[in-house]
């Protein structure tokens, strides 16, 4: 009768020693990764990990045409040679790193279509699918801070 409980006993702990662990870690922080739907609903925007480093890219636009029907191009982009490139699918988030120390993704620009400018940015999840993103010139003061929700496509 002692050798059936002890080589119960080593079953139940073989179980539970197997289900622990089996069991997926359940405090895995969201990702930005996916499609957002901007402030404004004019636009969508793909984030994605290009190595290291958080990009975003548009891929869906409210008004992707020109009243004449052509598609919408970068025409205030200081750069002469860049601004005949089509809004659609233009990377214009780059270089955002995931801070050790807080949740935010930092060190990143955004550059803004409609005014040809770029600035200094960070990004941070508020829930899985809703984030700020801040964009500022100099310090994170003197900036404007918007909120995207997560879309599909």
């Amino acid at each position: 009768m002692k050798k059936i409980i002890k080589n119960l006993l080593i079953i139940s702990l073989s179980i539970f020693c197997f289900a622990a662990i089996a069991e997926e870690p359940k405090n895995e922080k969201p990702s930005p990764v996916g499609v957002w739907l901007v402030a404004d609903k004019e636009a969508k925007v793909e984030l994605y990990m290009n190595g290291d480093v958080l990009e975003g890219k548009i891929v869906w636009l409210a008004e992707p045409n020109e009243k004449d029907g052509t598609a919408k191009i970068d025409i205030k982009n200081p750069d002469k040679s860049l601004v005949t490139r089509p809004i659609m699918n233009m990377v214009f988030l780059n270089g955002f790193k995931k801070d050790k120390r807080s949740d935010k993704w930092i060190d990143g620009t955004i550059y803004d279509a409609k005014s040809g400018k770029t600035y200094s940015a960070w990004l941070k999840l508020k829930d899985d699918n809703n984030m700020q993103l801040r964009g500022y010139v100099g310090i994170s003061l003197l900036g404007r801070t918007e909120e995207w929700t997560r879309s599909q496509l």
